[in-house]
């Protein structure tokens, strides 16, 4: 029997080195074919975030680390590979198969191919990590520095949404693909996009608000209604009163005239729901206007300079009498913030009810606001004596008094530090020459209220 002691030991060596050099040409190659393989980061990744299920994660968070892994897995796999081709070739080559030299070449192959390969692989993999985390820590601070900024715009410029259904307020809303109208929620700098954000349809979206996010379709991140307008400066008046005060037919006509002053001075605007304001101005020229039935408020929205980047959002919330009667299950989120109020008085009708109106209006007001009283006492609060064509008033105060309002006033004494009365007429009174509303001061207390603010 041959033993090892027994070969020559030059050929030994040479046997070996051929092992040798084989194991590095090999390694070497099948490192390179598994990087040439693998050379689409993103598309063996698989983001867990459903939401964004589609949307190309950016490389450092994710995708690179994907791409490493399959790097080092092909590797090995083609490193199997080129032994087996070596052990094939043995086995069909009876001579080598038999020979101790080419056992021992076989050997030396197996053994270094994979030393050989794992350390290249460890290297790599080294140097591959150090890579990925160093651009991650620097798109960390890039995009941070870039979301902070955002906020920061947003906050100076005191810029937010308010949804229409669930009044609830949102920095941040879900936007839609113009494309394919995809939502995308927290469409901001991050690990999906600096700048821009690759939707799954192939459109770029903006990310900040410096390059137009906001003129993008926008929902409510709660509830998912449309919102009028994604970012805007805001200016919320609540509008109260009890059963058929005048409420809705305040609103209609203020409209009216509102439109007709910012028409007048040549200023932009948007109505939102379009429809809505259709309505009043029917109910303003047919001299008719329907009692609200809605116990959740509704917001007659008015974007001011809509093609800009700052645009203002103007609103009065609209709700059903009752609601301040028999309550409804529906939390008036409004309440929390709303800049201003308007309580509506009818003269015409017992004080009772509005004193009951604001008595309730207050206790809800109280539950959402929690401890802000403070901030509470300091809003506007507009007192708006309606059906003003039927009397004549000369102070508003003093007329409340004449006519048995006392614990109204003491109410309104006890809970508010800026208060005003006014007296308008929002029809004209039932013996106006023409059917539309001939309104009288209707636009006073809205402008007291932006005044104090």
């Amino acid at each position: 029997m041959i033993s090892f002691l027994d070969l020559n030991p030059s050929l030994f060596l040479i046997v070996i080195g051929l092992g040798i050099i084989y194991s590095v040409v090999s390694s070497i190659i099948c490192f390179i074919k598994s990087v040439l393989e693998n050379q689409e980061s993103h598309e063996k990744y698989i983001d867990k975030n459903i939401e964004k299920k589609g949307i190309r994660r950016n490389y450092f968070f994710g995708p690179g680390f994907k791409q490493l892994q399959c790097i080092i897995a092909d590797a090995y796999s083609n490193q199997a590979s080129s032994i087996e081709i070596v052990s094939n070739y043995f086995n069909h080559d009876e001579r080598l198969g038999c020979s101790l030299f080419g056992w021992l070449f076989f050997i030396v192959v197996f053994i270094l191919t994979y030393v050989f390969g794992s350390v290249i692989l460890f290297v790599f993999s080294l140097i591959f990590s150090f890579f990925i985390f160093m651009g991650m820590g620097l798109f960390y601070i890039f995009f941070g520095f870039l979301w902070l900024i955002d906020r920061f715009i947003l906050a100076v410029n005191m810029l937010h949404n308010r949804c229409p259904e669930d009044k609830r307020v949102s920095i941040i809303p879900v936007f839609i693909c113009p494309r394919c109208k995809k939502k995308h929620p927290d469409l901001v700098p991050g690990p999906y996009g600096l700048f821009i954000r690759i939707c799954s349809c192939g459109k770029h979206l903006p990310t900040t608000f410096i390059n137009g996010r906001s003129k993008l379709e926008a929902h409510c991140p709660f509830c998912d209604t449309e919102l009028s307008v994604s970012h805007a400066r805001q200016l919320g008046i609540q509008v109260i009163g009890a059963v058929g005060s005048g409420k809705t037919s305040y609103i209609t006509a203020f409209f009216h005239e509102f439109f007709l002053w910012l028409e007048h001075r040549k200023l932009i605007y948007q109505k939102h729901p379009e429809e809505a304001f259709i309505d009043l101005e029917k109910w303003f020229q047919d001299g008719i206007c329907p009692a609200t039935t809605e116990k959740n408020s509704r917001m007659y929205n008015v974007i001011l300079n809509p093609y800009k980047k700052i645009k203002s959002q103007f609103t009065l919330y609209d709700i059903a009498g009752e609601a301040f009667i028999q309550g409804t299950d529906i939390q008036q989120q409004q309440y929390k913030y709303t800049e201003g109020i308007i309580f509506i008085i009818d003269p015409t009708a017992p004080p009772k009810m509005a004193e009951e109106t604001f008595i309730y209006f207050m206790n809800e007001f109280k539950t959402l606001s929690g401890k802000h009283e403070v901030s509470l006492s300091n809003k506007p609060i507009a007192v708006v004596i309606t059906k003003s064509d039927l009397f004549q008033i000369d102070k508003e105060r003093e007329f409340l008094e004449k006519h048995n309002f006392h614990n109204v006033l003491n109410l309104l004494n006890s809970e508010f530090r800026r208060i005003k009365y006014f007296s308008v007429s929002s029809t004209g009174g039932e013996k106006r020459s023409r059917k539309a509303f001939v309104p009288n001061k209707i636009m006073e207390p809205v402008f007291w209220i932006t005044d104090k603010l």
